[in-house]
């Protein structure tokens, strides 16, 4: 059976204004957060999120992030699970590079207590993003080579700063011949 041909998603949204939010924090936490104790300044700032069950219910983790389904289902929370600089930077890089499937700043958060080996963050602190639902299925084999056939163009995706990777059938959903990237790995690249 021949597989329909895909399109990449169309972004509906202005990068900008979320990349904004993101670039404060970045900037926040370089210069505020030299303190010994994050909780109340955060707690203080109300970007604090005590309990991640409150906004939903433990759905998946990988490498990078703890993904919890909102009880609405229509959006995912994603615990990042590594530092919060990197964090925020990378937030900022994928919604440059994927602004169809954008990262929302929501708070922060302890880390999860169930996965052990984290890289530790000052406080154990983590950073809390937001991404719409993407209700639809992982590309099967021959989709996952069109994917990688628009977006790589067989040598990497990217732009001359930084290589995008890790854009296969676990990262992408399908939805109406529109695939949708909701994960990746972005690296500097080597000059």
């Amino acid at each position: 059976m021949e597989s329909k041909t895909l399109k990449r998603a169309i972004a509906t949204v202005n990068v900008d204004s979320y990349n904004d939010v993101l670039k404060s924090w970045y900037l926040r936490i370089q210069t505020d957060f030299p303190q010994k104790d994050l909780r109340p300044y955060l707690t203080k700032e109300k970007v604090w999120i005590e309990d991640i069950n409150t906004l939903g219910k433990f759905h998946e983790y990988g490498a990078e992030s703890c993904v919890y389904k909102a009880y609405t289902g229509k959006e995912v929370y994603k615990v990042q699970l590594i530092g919060l600089l990197d964090s925020i930077r990378k937030a900022i890089l994928y919604n440059r590079f994927f602004p169809e499937s954008i990262l929302s700043f929501v708070g922060f958060t302890d880390s999860p207590t169930f996965i052990t080996g984290l890289v530790e963050t000052q406080d154990d602190v983590r950073v809390v993003l937001k991404q719409q639902f993407f209700d639809g299925v992982h590309p099967d084999v021959l989709q996952e080579q069109q994917i990688y056939n628009i977006e790589m163009k067989g040598y990497g995706f990217g732009d001359k700063n930084y290589c995008v990777s890790d854009i296969d059938s676990k990262n992408c959903i399908v939805i109406d011949q529109t695939f949708y990237v909701i994960d990746c790995c972005i690296k500097k690249r080597k000059l």
